[in-house]
C-alpha cells in the first residue's frame, strides 16, 4: 500500500471534529482537518454552556479552553409551562460554563493544529473515494487527500440532509441589557407541548439568552420562542421591557435521525460522530459534550484499528463502544409524563435528579 498521506482526516471542524483531530495528533498519529469555512473569523455570537465533563475529556488531550470560557453557571431552575410553579436546585460546583460556540470551535482548532495536525480551511469535501486500505477526499481547493481513516463531523445539517429527515430547529436570542443580571442559574421549562420542545433561558454577563427547541420550522419556533418570552417578561421572571430590545436570533438545525435511531456510525473505513451521528443529549439539547464524547471513542477505535490487521472489524466496535458507554446519557428522561412533573416541583430531591439528567445525563 502507497503512503497515503495521512493516518485520519476529519472533514468538519466544529467542537467535535476539533476535539478528535487534537485527539488523535496528541496520540502521535498524522492527521488532517478539513473545514469549508473560515475558522476563528468573528461571526454573529453562538450562545451556548459547556459542562466540567466535556472540559476534562478535552483536557486529557492536553485541550485547554479556560481563554474562551465566559461566566459560570450556579444551578437550573426549573419552571411549569404556565410558569407558575418552579424549583430551583444550585450546584456545590458550577455544573456549566458560559460559551460562544464559534470562539470555542477555533480554539478547539487551533490547539489541534499545535497538537500537530494539519488545518485545512476553505477547504469543501466534493467526493469521497473509498478503498479497501485507504480513503481519498476530493476537494475544491487542496485537491485530493488521501488517508487511512476517515472521520465525519460535518455537523446536523449535513446529517438531517442526507437522511431526508428532519427533527426541527433551534433558535437562540441574544438580548443585550442594560443592567448586568446577579441570576446565574439556568432556567429550564417542562412540560412544554410538542415532542422533543425545550425552552430555556440564562443570563451570561451581558446580556440575555432565550432558546427553544422544536420539532417544527424556523418560523413555528420564533413564534413559540417570541410567546415563551413574552409569559416570562409579563410575570417579572426576566426584565419586562426585554420585548422593545433587539436581538440577534441564531437558528441551527436538530440533528435527525438521533444517534440511538442510527443502525449504525460506521462505514467502510469511516466513523461518524458529533451532531452529523445525531449525538446529541435528548434531556438538555446539549451536542457539545456528546460531540466531545463520541470524538474520545472514536479516537480510541482507530487507535487500536491503526495497529490491527483487521482494520474494519476494529472500526465495528464503534457502534458497541458508544451505545454501552454514552446510550442512557442520550436516553430522553421520562419528564412527559404527567405524574413526574408535579414530584419535581414539590420534591427538591426529584428536582435536583432531574437537574442530573440535564447536566450529567442521570437517571431520573
Amino acid at each position: 500500500m502507497r503512503d497515503p498521506g495521512s493516518d485520519v482526516l476529519v472533514v468538519g471542524a466544529g467542537v467535535a471534529g476539533g476535539a478528535c483531530a487534537a485527539m488523535l495528533a496528541q496520540a502521535g498519529l498524522r492527521v488532517a482537518l478539513i473545514e469549508e469555512r473560515p475558522i476563528g473569523v468573528a461571526t454573529d455570537p453562538t450562545p451556548e454552556w459547556v459542562t466540567p465533563a466535556t472540559l476534562e475529556c478535552l483536557r486529557t488531550a492536553e485541550v485547554d479552553l479556560s481563554s474562551v470560557l465566559g461566566p459560570p453557571l450556579s444551578g437550573v431552575t426549573f419552571h411549569s409551562a404556565d410558569l407558575t410553579q418552579q424549583i430551583e436546585s444550585l450546584q456545590a460546583d458550577p455544573p456549566a460554563y458560559c460559551v460562544d460556540y464559534g470562539a470555542l470551535a477555533a480554539e478547539v482548532a487551533r490547539q489541534a493544529a499545535g497538537l500537530g495536525a494539519h488545518v485545512l480551511t476553505g477547504c469543501r469535501a466534493t467526493s469521497v473515494e473509498l478503498s479497501e486500505d485507504a480513503v481519498t477526499v476530493v476537494t475544491n481547493k487542496e485537491g485530493p487527500l488521501r488517508g487511512r481513516f476517515l472521520v465525519w463531523a460535518t455537523g446536523a445539517e449535513a446529517s438531517t440532509n442526507s437522511n431526508g429527515a428532519k427533527a426541527g430547529c433551534v433558535v437562540t436570542v441574544q438580548r443585550p441589557l442594560t443592567a448586568v443580571s446577579g441570576d446565574r442559574s439556568m432556567h429550564w421549562v417542562l412540560g412544554l407541548p410538542g415532542e422533543r420542545t425545550l425552552g430555556c433561558w440564562w443570563f451570561d454577563g451581558s446580556g440575555l439568552m432565550m432558546r427553544l427547541q422544536g420539532r417544527g420550522d424556523k418560523v413555528g419556533v420564533c413564534r413559540e420562542l417570541d410567546e415563551l418570552t413574552e409569559r416570562a417578561a409579563s410575570v417579572r421572571m426576566i426584565p419586562c421591557d426585554v420585548m422593545g430590545v433587539r436581538g440577534k436570533g441564531v437558528v441551527r438545525t436538530v440533528a435527525a435521525p438521533l444517534a440511538l435511531e442510527f443502525d449504525s456510525h460506521v462505514g467502510k473505513n469511516t466513523l461518524t460522530i458529533g451532531e452529523a451521528g445525531g449525538f446529541i443529549a435528548s434531556s438538555s439539547g446539549d451536542g457539545i459534550y456528546p460531540g466531545v464524547w463520541s470524538a474520545r471513542l472514536a479516537v480510541d477505535t482507530l487507535l487500536c484499528a491503526v495497529g490491527s490487521r483487521h482494520t474494519q472489524d476494529e472500526l465495528q466496535g464503534f457502534d458497541t463502544l458508544w451505545r454501552s458507554t454514552m446510550g442512557e446519557y442520550l436516553r430522553p428522561p421520562d419528564t412527559d409524563t404527567p405524574f413526574l412533573l408535579p414530584i419535581i416541583f414539590s420534591n427538591r430531591r426529584m428536582a435536583d435528579r432531574m437537574a442530573g439528567a440535564l447536566w450529567r445525563g442521570e437517571n431520573v
